[in-house]
């Protein structure tokens, strides 16, 4: 049998095809693809970064453009704020009669309103009010961003600090600039008063509705009191109406959804440690009692006298925004039985 010839050992293998593993291949296309997405990720950290600095320039820029005209914070606190005029019997406690414009305002002291009815508001309105610096950042990107992208017009969301600039100094425009310029002052007057001040700036400004402004016109119309005298049940009801005053009235079409709302909030406080069960239970079980809608006048040929010279010497303005507390001579007792006489 034919011996096969031996190979030499210094062979030529140039012309021969060398095969490289398949895993040497993907290797290879593997950091290929890593060393892509790299640069893809500066690429777009870096446009992350320019857009965030030209965002932040524009606005700043914004900021500074809308800043320039706005009125000082403090003019809340200088402002005349109009104030019904009150006409009283001999005694001074019963009114006979309260004069006011197209606002029924009737101011009170932040210590004469009780807590739990501050508590109420700040459970619905704006939890973190204790904590922020007169606006909160997710209640900007809820209602700007959020109402773009959803294509609804802009939402609420403002802080009660907000609220009070919204309501007060500017107007009810929903548009980017207005939102800036009560942005800026809302972070002003967070500066300029303490958060007690801002509180009674606000009971004293807020519309409960009608021609209810403050909390003190709003316990007197819908509960026949003070607002010092309010209890928790009668405080989340008025917390209730500021959102939407005519939507919720009481005297409306919409009573069922006051009391929802009546609800939610009291469920708030509770879940926000301000009340205890059974605060919760029995402001629940409580019956409300609205004072009925009617004029209330005692006396109305006296009262009116009365008002008539009022107007001839102070006019008609200061009458029904001046906020008199006028003392008169009639015996409401001896009134009532000449009445029943006749």
């Amino acid at each position: 049998m034919p011996i096969p010839q031996l190979r030499s050992k210094n062979q030529d293998f140039s012309n021969k095809r060398i095969i490289v593993p398949k895993k040497v291949s993907n290797w290879k296309k593997q950091k290929k693809r890593k060393n892509f997405l790299k640069n893809l990720l500066k690429k777009i950290i870096f446009f992350c970064f320019i857009l965030f600095f030209l965002s932040l320039i524009a606005g700043v820029g914004a900021i500074v453009w809308y800043s320039k005209d706005l009125p000082d914070p403090n003019q809340l606190i200088k402002r005349t704020v109009p104030l019904s005029t009150k006409i009283f019997d001999r005694s001074g406690k019963t009114v006979l009669y309260e004069i006011h414009g197209d606002e029924n305002r009737n101011f009170v002291n932040i210590d004469k309103i009780p807590p739990f009815a501050i508590e109420a508001t700040i459970s619905i309105e704006d939890k973190n009010f204790y904590e922020h610096q007169g606006f909160s950042l997710w209640g900007i990107f809820r209602g700007v961003i959020i109402s773009k992208l959803e294509g609804k017009r802009m939402q609420g969301g403002s802080t009660i600090t907000q609220q009070l600039i919204k309501n007060a100094i500017l107007t009810n425009e929903r548009t980017i600039s207005r939102k800036i310029k009560e942005l800026v002052l809302a972070w002003r007057m967070e500066k300029e008063f303490s958060k007690n001040q801002i509180l009674q700036l606000y009971f004293n400004e807020i519309p409960y509705g009608s021609t209810a402004y403050g909390i003190e016109s709003a316990s007197n119309l819908y509960f026949g009191k003070s607002a010092q005298d309010l209890t928790l049940a009668e405080s989340a009801i008025l917390a209730a109406l500021p959102q939407a005053p005519t939507y919720y009235s009481p005297y409306g079409s919409h009573k069922d959804k006051l009391i929802v709302r009546q609800r939610y909030i009291l469920k708030l406080m509770f879940e926000q440690n301000y009340i205890d069960r059974q605060e919760y239970e029995e402001a629940l079980a409580e019956k409300l009692k609205f004072k009925e809608r009617r004029e209330n006048i005692i006396a109305p040929h006296f009262v009116m006298y009365i008002k008539e010279k009022l107007s001839k010497k102070y006019g008609e303005k200061m009458v029904e925004q001046g906020g008199l507390q006028v003392i008169t001579t009639l015996d409401v007792y001896k009134q009532k039985k000449a009445e029943q006489a006749i």
